[in-house]
């Protein structure tokens, strides 16, 4: 896993001078692996989705790769003409993640255990897909119902839940 992102990182910052975003250790048993963004990678691109929505987000790997999908899909509706930034459908990813900066217990988790240190968040950052990414830092139970008042039935065109988050 980190390769293909040490891979991207470097491509994205190609003769930037910049510094690639270092990957800590333990997203190398953590999260979705490659094979896995690959698959959902071709879900959303070929079905052309514009919103998807993630139940955890560890260190990031299935939440770049979305998040990059879509920002390539706005970059074609736009050049096609198809896309007028209509904000209600805007090509984005949704994650929902409590312990991404935990610093206190989150429904009975420690935050020692939940070691994610904002690394996602990272990513996305060096990766410059702010625009087509949002967290939500909060328990499932509780962010699912909200989205579902704020944006309304259907309003995902495919969920991921990679495991089994309890505690998300």
């Amino acid at each position: 896993k980190s390769s293909l992102f040490a891979t991207m990182y470097s491509e994205h910052y190609e003769g930037s001078g910049e510094a690639a975003v270092q990957l800590p250790p333990f997203c190398n048993n953590s999260g979705a692996d490659v094979w896995t963004s690959a698959i959902l990678h071709t879900l959303v691109k070929k079905n052309k989705f514009v919103r998807t929505l993630e139940v955890g987000l560890a260190c990031g790997f299935s939440a770049a790769s979305l998040a990059q999908t879509h920002a390539s899909s706005a970059i074609k509706a736009v050049e096609a003409g198809n896309y007028g930034g209509d904000t209600d459908r805007r090509y984005v990813h949704y994650a929902i993640d409590p312990s991404q900066h935990a610093s206190s217990a989150v429904d009975g988790v420690a935050p020692q255990s939940l070691h994610f240190n904002g690394t996602a968040v990272k990513v996305i950052d060096a990766l410059e897909l702010k625009d087509h990414f949002e967290l939500l830092e909060e328990p499932s139970h509780a962010a699912l119902p909200r989205l579902l008042q704020q944006l309304g039935p259907g309003s995902f065109d495919i969920i991921f839940i990679d495991g089994m988050h309890l505690y998300d």
